[in-house]
Parts: structure tokens; sequence; C-alpha cells
């Protein structure tokens, strides 16, 4: 459910944007930003912790490109979107909303947890 309204949210923003070119395929591809962040953060965590190797530039690009490969199966492929879309406009404008207010908490924690990590991980091992 979180991830169709994240999808949803995303793709409610494109139609906002004033290049109209197709909603969905720039919705595909823009929810590799929140979910490579969260993958990113989580991975450089336990990178600290367990001692792992460093994310190369090729495994960013995989993790990327399988995010776009999963989107494109769940909402592009067959026009699943449109089903997606209905459902959710079907809710009511409370439910939408507490859903929204979700959401945007998400990218706020996103952008939290990305920078922190980021600017703390040659800490982690010594903290933990």
């Amino acid at each position: 459910m979180f991830y169709n309204y994240l999808f949803y949210s995303i793709y409610k923003f494109t139609l906002k944007t004033p290049r109209k070119d197709d909603p969905v395929f720039i919705t595909v591809f823009m929810m590799i930003l929140p979910i490579g962040a969260n993958i990113s953060a989580v991975y450089l965590i336990f990178e600290k912790m367990l001692l792992l190797p460093e994310l190369t530039d090729f495994a960013m690009g995989v993790l990327a490109l399988s995010t776009v490969l999963i989107n494109y199966l769940v909402y592009w492929r067959k026009d699943r979107y449109k089903q997606i879309i209905e459902k959710i406009e079907s809710h009511s404008m409370a439910k939408r909303r507490r859903w929204k207010s979700i959401i945007i908490l998400y990218f706020i924690m996103t952008v939290i947890l990305y920078f922190t990590v980021a600017y703390t991980s040659d800490y982690i091992a010594s903290i933990l």
C-alpha cells in the first residue's frame, strides 16, 4: 500500500510539472531517488558495522536499474498504474490526506537519514 501511495504521490507531482511528456515514465524513474537513498543509507550503515566492501558505481547502477525494472513490472506493464490510481482516488479524502502526510514524512526522513548517515558514517563502527 505504501509503495502504491509513493507512486501516486510522485505521479501527481509529475502532472503538475510544465513538461508532461509521459508522467508514468517519469514517475517510474523518479522513484529511484527515495528508494536509492534509503538503500544507500542502510548499506552504508551495514558497511561500517560489518566491514563490508564499498558499493561500486556498477553496483549502484545495477540497484538503480533493478528499481526501474521492478517499477516497470509493477506499474507500467499492462497499464496497472491506471487501476492503482483509480483505487487510490476512490479512497476518502481523509485517508488520502493521511497517506499524503505519511509520504511527506517519508521524504523528510529519507533526506535526514541519508545526510545523517553520510556525515556520521566514519563514526558508526566506533559507536557500535
